[in-house]
């Protein structure tokens, strides 16, 4: 019997992704804020230059009359496992922005089975 050779599988078209995401917003006392946590995760298609790039950028385009606007959110990548295909990313915002309600146009699902306290 001859030997096997084993070849990394090609990569697929995307990438596991999941985002931990913390709202502060005024707390009941001056300088504690009260802060929210969330977590959500999505499919992130992967870069036809750099296969091995696990950026992710949230775009979004706003039309007023002959005006365009074009909002960026580049999200922090805090760590990626290659075992699961998954990068894991983590932002603290304020609760006066309001991009973060709009992830689900970017085809982020929250995920309330993954979200915890955490101290």
């Amino acid at each position: 019997m001859g030997a096997q050779t084993m070849t990394d599988p090609t990569p697929s078209s995307t990438f596991n992704a999941v985002l931990h995401l913390e709202i502060r917003r005024k707390g009941a006392r001056p300088g504690v804020p009260n802060i929210e946590r969330r977590v959500y995760s999505a499919k992130i298609a992967r870069s036809a230059e750099d296969l091995e790039a696990r950026n992710c950028t949230l775009e979004h385009v706003t039309y007023q009359g002959d005006y365009q606007q074009i909002n960026r959110r580049e999200l922090t990548l805090e760590g990626y496992d290659p075992e699961t295909d998954t990068a894991t990313y983590r932002e603290s915002v304020k609760g006066s922005e309001t991009w973060y309600e709009k992830l689900g146009r970017f085809g982020w699902v929250r995920r309330p089975d993954l979200e915890r306290e955490e101290p």
